[in-house]
């Protein structure tokens, strides 16, 4: 009886190990934090944009379909879905200050839907090609910077489920998983 309990034990920890690693490979997201002053800290999001888009415009079609669909969408309809997405990752991206005051972001630099548009006829051009010539598509990195109007010792992080797991780093510091089942941070400068 007791070797039934060692047995499933050691399945369920396994289980919990490989949904574990499925869910961290299955979104390649990174946010790094870096207090840079007193009042700033510098932000980067990198990430993969074809996934992300996937993600954020039409989770419910597979991964084909979403590249052939967002591959031929007239480029102002597909401007008219991308852009309150992007505004809503930025927003959600919060990161509240001392006295509990959300910092200031300032400087989001993302690429124009034409830009975004041609990622994704790559991503199909890159598709198609042999399998022995198939490379990854470039990580996207966003770089902002936060301000507080009083010094940083202690912030709280939460990000919006969209962008969720992600991996938090602190560089020479800490690196964290942030995802459904632990949506936001404490972290001391």
């Amino acid at each position: 009886m007791f070797a039934f309990f060692d047995r499933a034990k050691i399945w369920t920890a396994g289980l919990a190990c490989a949904l574990l690693t499925v869910a961290a490979s299955a979104h390649d997201a990174s946010l790094t934090l870096e207090r840079v002053a007193p009042l700033r800290l510098n932000l980067v999001l990198a990430l993969d944009p074809i996934q992300s888009l996937h993600q954020w415009l039409a989770p419910q079609l597979s991964r084909q379909a979403f590249l052939t669909v967002y591959c031929n969408k007239p480029l102002t309809e597909f401007q008219a879905e991308l852009r309150p997405v992007l505004v809503s990752v930025e927003t959600g991206i919060r990161l509240s200050g001392p006295d509990g005051v959300d910092l200031t972001f300032s400087g989001w630099h993302w690429p124009s839907a034409a830009q975004w548009q041609e990622r994704l006829r790559e991503q199909v051009s890159r598709l198609l090609a042999p399998a022995s010539t198939r490379e990854q598509d470039p990580v996207l990195e966003l770089r902002t910077q936060g301000v507080s109007k009083r010094p940083i010792g202690r912030v709280q992080l939460s990000l919006p489920a969209s962008l969720q797991p992600v991996l938090v780093i602190r560089p020479g510091i800490e690196q964290f998983w942030l995802n459904g089942l632990a949506p936001t941070a404490i972290l001391d400068f």
